[in-house]
């Protein structure tokens, strides 16, 4: 084969590469699209309508609302939902707290409404149907899949600068982190236990902390997932140093969380190493469930719950 015929079919074989990848995103009616909108593919492989400069935003979850907020502000941020996000004082400028239904939001007319992809894709689908546009962004659980989120939201929301600000941020802390931990031997065993059991297994964004602190996580231990929950005779069997209890931010009054009180007078649970040297401690769930910039909070209190790290 002459080099000038292999030039050709790399050209071409390019070619249909860059036509598979476009023609993947499948489009939506492009007469969406007019003057002050711009087309992304979101995570679904949906071509979106979205304003340049989206100005009446709805982000839908609490880790949504932390990474929207810190982006674009929030004076362009039309409604949040009713559960407590990392920036209470900012909210309070935010007018609507909104249920997450079709009626609730086409109420309020949004331009844009961006959501993680656990949301339901019938609600999804009816909204785009109805003229509003809607972002779904694949939920992140590790560190850089957090850094690759904040800088696509930072991308669609026209403020690179300030998605380039926050990574560099936790960029900085988790080194310093790291450096800590580097120099810890002992190497302890942490379980995240609350009302809902043993939780936080493989694939979770408490996983992703346990290993950027250097502890053996109980419920990946177990051989649990991140949807799968241990019984409190798992947490008898796995004897944890430190047991890590949820704050109940997120839940209002639909369950309250262990108290760690009840967890020391357990005399079930007395046998184990967290409770016989006091080492149960409660986390805001704000961060030990966050897969925001906040999951770096979390990673600093629970360096600083096990090994003694100094922030």
């Amino acid at each position: 084969m002459s080099m000038k015929t292999y030039n050709r079919l790399w050209a071409l074989l390019f070619g249909l590469l860059v036509l598979f990848s476009i023609v993947g995103c499948k489009t939506l009616d492009e007469t969406n699209v007019v003057e002050g909108t711009h087309l992304v593919c979101d995570s679904t492989g949906v071509m979106v309508a979205i304003p340049d400069r989206p100005s009446r935003i709805i982000p839908v979850g609490v880790s949504t609302e932390d990474l929207v907020i810190s982006l674009a502000g929030p004076e362009r941020v039309l409604a949040i939902g009713n559960l407590p996000n990392n920036f209470p004082e900012a909210s309070k400028q935010i007018k609507h707290r909104i249920k997450l239904n079709t009626e609730a939001i086409m109420a309020l007319q949004p331009d844009l409404l961006i959501v993680p992809d656990w949301s339901d894709p019938e609600m999804v689908m009816m909204l785009r149907a109805l003229k509003i546009p809607v972002y779904v962004y694949k939920a992140p659980h590790t560190v850089p899949e957090i850094k690759a989120t904040i800088q696509e939201l930072a991308s669609i929301l026209h403020e690179e600068p300030k998605g380039l600000a926050m990574v560099a941020d936790m960029e900085q802390r988790l080194t310093k982190v790291e450096t800590f931990i580097a120099g810890v031997s002992a190497k302890k065993v942490v379980a995240f236990y609350g009302v809902l059991g043993l939780t936080g297994g493989m694939g979770s964004t408490f996983d992703t902390i346990c290993q950027i602190i250097n502890v053996s996580n109980a419920a990946a231990m177990l051989g649990l997932d991140v949807s799968e929950r241990g019984t409190r005779e798992d947490l008898l069997r796995i004897n944890p140093d430190v047991i890590i209890v949820p704050s109940n931010v997120y839940s209002f009054d639909q369950y309250k969380e262990i108290d760690v009180t009840n967890i020391y007078t357990d005399p079930a649970l007395q046998t184990i190493k967290a409770v016989q040297n006091k080492q149960v401690y409660v986390i805001d769930a704000r961060w030990i469930m966050s897969y925001s910039q906040f999951m770096v909070n979390a990673v600093e209190t629970m360096a600083t719950d096990v090994y003694g790290y100094k922030q």
